[in-house]
């Protein structure tokens, strides 16, 4: 069963597999088994996705300090800019 199935299938579906067929046995049994006759999937390992891409923009110096205390109204003005990627091309978003 496990070659009938391209060696994709672990001792849980075998196991089930079996079941079908009206064949009695535990997954320990199926597991041994399979370890026996050194019968394993082969899993392709995936690199982990990173969406870091180093340092793209110049970063602006920092001139407010956390000194957020105004002389007069609208001395200071902040934003909060996001720069999101998509297909069209660059998108800003600011609050």
């Amino acid at each position: 069963m496990f070659k009938e199935n391209k060696e994709r299938c672990g001792y849980r579906r075998i196991h089930a597999l079996l079941r079908e067929d009206n064949i009695v046995g535990s997954e320990k049994i199926v597991r041994q088994i399979m370890k026996d006759n050194n019968l394993a999937v082969k899993v392709r390992k995936l690199s982990k996705f990173s969406s870091y891409q180093g340092e793209i923009d110049e970063v602006l110096e920092n001139i407010i300090g956390r000194d957020f205390h105004l002389e007069k109204p609208n001395d200071k003005v902040i934003l909060n800019i996001t720069k999101f990627s998509i297909p069209e091309g660059k998108v800003y978003f600011h609050q």
